[in-house]
């Protein structure tokens, strides 16, 4: 049937059943984006993501995410994707102050070229014909498209996506970029307390307090395992090398439970710090932690154990 004579009830249902898929298709990649963004692991996979994701939706060929830098005149690339191939971190960059890069930047709206060659230099006259566009000579991108990454309404990186055709982007590609565009800035904040909360969960977990001189308390607190231990040691010993400290008391009276890793990792600690040439004292050991201890192999003859936190400072005459 030719599609003159063609039931238009038939091509409604056609559209609709084409537009359902497209919705569906649209959802389910915002989703898939929106459980990454709660769990920002690693950020470089986050942008992957959005790249991969926004190649699900739209016609993309090459594209870039940067981040603006503190002087608002330079942007790094932390992606930068062309026929494929996945090009990493790029040095920082500078863009035209008066090319599409500069107005996505510093209006803080998107830009569309349909066709690149065409349109740059009638749009952005100031910019070079070959200025900005991305690609090889053999295959150069044509459709263009950049929107910003906002935080606060506040413009903090871009995302850019490039076609090798003409004209494949329009009001709903926009839409769906700049939707995994905050989407991502959603994720980088996370991503930032995260980071945060850890160095302050480090900070907590290696409370070093000085006594003296030559004395150095580390109360440990709560539950010990290979993990937290291998933290102690590593800021303890940068704490120790080549400073006046010979006496570092090991408190053990707040450790609600030590797993057998954690005992290891405690056998270490007392090893290291006995190479560095300190005295290490351990304090308030429970009946249950000393039966623990006992099954380690450490050897106690080199360890001086006291009952509390006094009892050590008298051991090592800085409490008479």
């Amino acid at each position: 049937m030719s599609s003159a004579n063609a039931d238009p009830h038939d091509t409604f249902r056609t559209l609709l059943i084409k537009r359902q898929e497209e919705a569906q298709r649209e959802l389910d990649t915002l989703t898939r984006f929106g459980r990454a963004i709660h769990n920002p692991h690693d950020t470089t996979q986050l942008y992957r993501q959005l790249y991969d994701e926004a190649s699900n939706l739209m016609t993309v060929d090459a594209g870039f995410i940067a981040m603006l830098l503190p002087d608002r005149m330079h942007l790094q690339s932390y992606l930068s994707v062309d026929k494929g191939i996945d090009y990493g971190l790029d040095a920082p960059w500078s863009f035209h102050p008066d090319g599409p890069v500069a107005a996505v930047v510093h209006q803080g709206q998107s830009v569309i070229m349909a066709d690149l060659d065409a349109e740059l230099t009638q749009r952005f006259p100031a910019v070079a014909p070959a200025g900005e566009p991305f690609g090889d000579d053999a295959e150069t991108s044509h459709s263009w498209m950049m929107v910003p990454i906002l935080r606060n309404n506040a413009v903090i990186g871009v995302v850019n996506v490039q076609s090798y055709q003409i004209g494949v982007y329009g009001p709903r590609e926009e839409r769906l970029l700049s939707t995994l565009a905050s989407m991502l800035a959603i994720g980088l904040a996370q991503a930032d307390l995260v980071q945060r909360l850890q160095k302050v969960r480090d900070a907590l977990s290696v409370p070093l307090i000085p006594m003296s001189e030559q004395h150095l308390l580390l109360p440990l607190v709560g539950l010990l395992d290979e993990e937290r231990l291998s933290l102690v040691q590593q800021q303890l010993l940068h704490t120790i090398q080549g400073s006046r400290y010979r006496f570092i008391i090991v408190s053990l009276a707040a450790v609600q439970e030590m797993r057998t890793t954690g005992l290891q990792g405690l056998r270490r600690l007392i090893q290291a710090i006995s190479l560095l040439g300190a005295r290490c004292i351990l304090s308030g050991i429970s009946q249950e932690l000393s039966l623990m201890l006992a099954d380690t192999g450490i050897d106690f003859r080199q360890i001086e154990i006291t009952a509390n936190l006094p009892q050590a400072l008298a051991r090592t005459g800085l409490l008479q």
